[in-house]
């Protein structure tokens, strides 16, 4: 058993030792309309009329952090917001670099919700699309990207993210 675990953690150590950790994040606009959450019987009591829809920005919503592979691949893990019950959903993502230019790298870009019911199609929960990463400061990048889905009618949606490599 010992055996097992140092070779465990050895393991772990080297591909630690010369990882490329990334932490990524999507920044989403969110619209909320006041009063939208009054049960029966309360009292509004906020600072704006019921009805009034307030736009802001969320960078925290869909947080993640990946592992790059190779030069040109990535793999990880994101937050992609909460369900019904109130419970987080999480996507695995994956990132191919397909060209690297003077001022930013191409990536092709698959997000897969693995959270679903087995008998649904698994294609409904797949994303593909384009990201251009423009490197801003040291390893700070800003990422335009699109994204479509491969449920049928839904329409593509473009987000910018951020990224840090560690």
């Amino acid at each position: 058993m010992k055996k097992v675990l140092l070779t465990l953690a050895l393991g772990f150590g080297l591909l630690t030792a010369n990882a490329q950790w990334i932490a990524v994040t999507t920044i989403n606009k969110v619209t909320t309309i006041a009063g939208e959450d009054i049960q029966p019987g309360e009292v509004y009591d906020l600072d704006v009329c019921p009805g009034t829809k307030r736009y802001h920005f969320n960078i925290t919503d869909r947080l993640g952090v990946g592992y790059k592979i190779q030069d040109k691949v990535i793999v990880g893990i994101t937050r992609s917001g909460k369900d019904i019950n109130d419970e987080y959903n999480y996507d695995v993502f994956a990132r191919y670099n397909i060209k690297n230019t003077a001022l930013a790298d191409i990536w092709a870009v698959c997000e897969y919700n693995y959270f679903h019911s087995s008998d649904e199609k698994y294609t409904d929960y797949i994303d593909l699309g384009l990201m251009y990463s423009m490197e801003v400061w040291n390893s700070f990048y800003l990422e335009p990207n699109y994204t479509k889905s491969m449920k049928d009618g839904e329409e593509g949606q473009f987000n910018i993210a951020l990224s840090y490599i560690f």
